[in-house]
C-alpha cells in the first residue's frame, strides 16, 4: 500500500487546503470592560459568554460553590490559568453569568470542583474546547449546570459532569444591557475520538508555524533554595543563644558550612540560566521543526515539496486533488527542564539535570474543508522534573498542560552543565532534539492509525 506523503508548506498552503481565507491566528486574553459600556472596539477581541448554573439538594444556588474556570489558548500554546469572570452587574452574576474578552483562537476550558469526599478527595475535572471566531462581536457558549450536594468541609460535591445547554437568547439579553448587539452560538464539545486515517489518501504537512520556548526558571529555584538554610540557620542560632556564647560558637561552623554549600549550588543554577539564555534561541525553533519534517520524511519513505519558484497556494490545491486528508503538524512549544533522577528529598551528587519536552500539535482536515476533524497535542514530557514532585492531586487544580496527549515514550536524555554549556553544546541540543522527534513522529501517527 502507498505511503503518506510529506508535504513542506507554508501557513498560506495550509489555508488553501483547509477552504480558508486565511490561516489561523493566535490568539490572546485582554481585559473585559465591565457590563454597562459597550466593548472596546480596537481590542480585537470577542466577547465570550457563558452561564455557570448549580443545584444544591435540587435548589438552586445564588452563587456557585467550590467550582472554578481554568482556560488555555492553544494557539499560544498556554498552560491552564484560573480565569475569574470580569466584573458584571449584580443582577447577572447572580443567575450565574461569566464573561471574558478573548482573542479569536482555539481554546481548551476546564472546570473543576470536588467529587467527592476521601483522603484524598476525588476532583471533578469537567472538560470542554471551543473556537472563537473574528467575525462575531459575541460568542455565547451557552450554560453548564451542574447537580450537586452541599458539604461543610468543600462547600459542595458536585459528582457528575455537567448538562450543557444553549442559552442564545439569554445571552443576547445580556449583551442588550452591556449596549452590544449582535451575538453568536458557540459550542462547547467534548474531546473527540481520534479519526482513523488511510495512509496512502493522507497528506502529512510540517508546517512553518514558530514554537513557544521556555526554560525552567533556575534563578527562581536559586532563590527559593537559598532562602531556606539562611532562615534555619537564623533560627537555630536564635534557639542556641541562651545556651551562652559557647553553643553559638560550635554552631557556626555547621551553619557556614550549610549556606556555603547553598551559596555554591546557587551559583550552578545562575550559570545553567545564562547558558539557556545563550543557546535556547531561535535556532532551536529551526532545528525542531527541520527534525519533525525530517522525522516525517522518513515515516512517509518518501517527501513531496513544492518545486523552485512554485507559488506554495497553488501546490496545495493541486495536492487537494489528490488527497482526501490532510494531517497537519506543527512544532506547539519546546521547554528545558531541569530534571532529578532522585527522590527530591534526598540530595543528587551529579547535580541537576538539563532534558527536553516538547509538544506538537496536529490538525486534521479534510481537504478543502474550513474546519478541522480533529485538533490535538501531543507531548512528551520526561518524568522527575523538579518543581513538578509534589503535584496537587487532592485539589481542583487541572495540571498546566493537561489537555495535551502525553506520548508513552517519554525519553528523557539527562544532561549536564558541562554537556550542553561547554563546547559543542549546542550540537547536543540538536541531536537530542532530532531524536526527540524520532521517537514522536512514529507513535503520533500510529494514533491515526498511520504506521509504516
Amino acid at each position: 500500500m502507498p505511503g503518506p506523503r510529506v508535504l513542506l508548506a507554508s501557513m498560506a498552503a495550509l489555508a488553501v487546503l483547509a477552504g480558508c481565507a486565511t490561516p489561523p491566528r493566535p490568539g490572546t486574553a485582554v481585559p473585559f470592560e465591565p457590563v454597562g459600556a459597550a466593548p472596546a472596539a480596537d481590542a480585537g477581541s470577542v466577547l465570550v459568554l457563558l452561564r455557570l448554573h448549580q443545584t444544591l439538594h435540587g435548589v438552586a444556588a445564588a452563587q456557585p460553590k467550590a467550582l472554578s474556570t481554568w482556560i488555555a489558548n492553544v494557539d499560544r500554546a498556554e498552560a491552564l490559568h484560573r480565569i475569574d469572570s470580569d466584573p458584571l452587574a449584580p443582577a447577572l452574576a447572580a443567575q450565574g453569568w461569566r464573561a471574558w474578552r478573548l482573542a479569536p483562537g482555539a481554546y481548551h476550558f476546564v472546570v473543576a470542583g470536588y467529587a467527592g469526599q476521601g483522603v484524598p478527595p476525588r476532583i471533578l475535572l469537567d472538560r470542554y474546547r471551543f473556537q472563537v471566531n473574528a467575525s462575531a462581536p459575541a460568542l455565547s457558549l451557552g450554560s453548564l449546570s451542574y447537580a450537586c450536594e452541599p458539604a461543610w468541609w468543600f462547600e459542595a460535591l458536585c459528582p457528575e459532569a455537567a448538562t450543557v445547554a444553549d442559552e442564545l437568547p439569554a445571552a443576547g439579553l445580556v449583551l442588550a444591557a452591556s449596549g452590544g448587539h449582535g451575538i453568536a452560538r458557540g459550542s462547547l464539545a467534548r474531546s473527540p475520538p481520534l479519526p482513523r486515517l488511510a495512509a496512502s489518501e493522507t497528506l502529512l504537512m510540517a508546517g512553518d508555524a514558530p514554537a513557544v520556548r521556555s526554560v525552567h526558571d533556575f534563578l527562581a529555584q536559586a532563590r527559593a533554595e537559598r532562602v531556606v538554610p539562611v532562615a534555619v540557620g537564623a533560627q537555630m542560632l536564635v534557639a542556641l543563644a541562651p545556651l551562652g556564647p559557647l553553643a553559638v560558637v560550635v554552631a557556626l561552623p555547621a551553619t557556614a558550612f550549610a549556606g556555603a554549600t547553598v551559596a555554591i549550588h546557587g551559583k550552578h543554577l545562575e550559570d545553567k540560566a545564562q547558558c539557556l539564555q545563550r543557546i535556547w534561541d531561535q535556532r532551536a525553533d529551526t532545528v525542531a521543526r527541520d527534525s519533525l519534517a525530517a522525522a516525517l520524511r522518513r515515516m512517509a519513505g518518501g517527501s513531496e515539496s513544492a518545486p523552485a519558484g512554485a507559488p506554495q497556494p497553488l501546490v496545495a490545491a493541486e495536492a487537494a486533488v489528490r488527497y482526501r486528508h490532510l494531517l497537519a503538524l506543527d512544532v506547539q512549544r519546546l521547554a528545558v527542564a531541569s530534571c532529578h533522577p532522585s527522590q527530591p528529598w534526598l540530595p543528587d551528587p551529579r547535580g541537576k539535570r538539563f532534558c527536553l519536552e516538547a509538544a506538537v500539535r496536529a490538525r486534521v482536515y479534510a481537504t478543502l474543508a474550513r474546519e478541522p476533524l480533529g485538533d490535538e497535542v501531543f507531548a512528551v514530557v520526561p518524568e522527575h522534573r523538579v518543581g513538578y514532585e509534589f503535584e496537587p492531586s487532592g485539589w481542583p487544580i487541572p495540571p498546566a498542560y493537561s489537555y495535551e496527549t502525553l506520548l508513552s515514550n517519554r525519553r528523557a536524555v539527562g544532561r549536564s552543565y558541562d554537556d550542553y554549556c561547554g563546547a559543542g553544546g549546542f550540537e547536543r541540543v540538536e541531536a537530542d532534539l532530532r531524536a526527540l522527534f524520532d521517537a514522536m513522529v512514529p507513535e503520533l501517527l500510529a494514533r491515526y492509525g498511520i504506521v509504516r
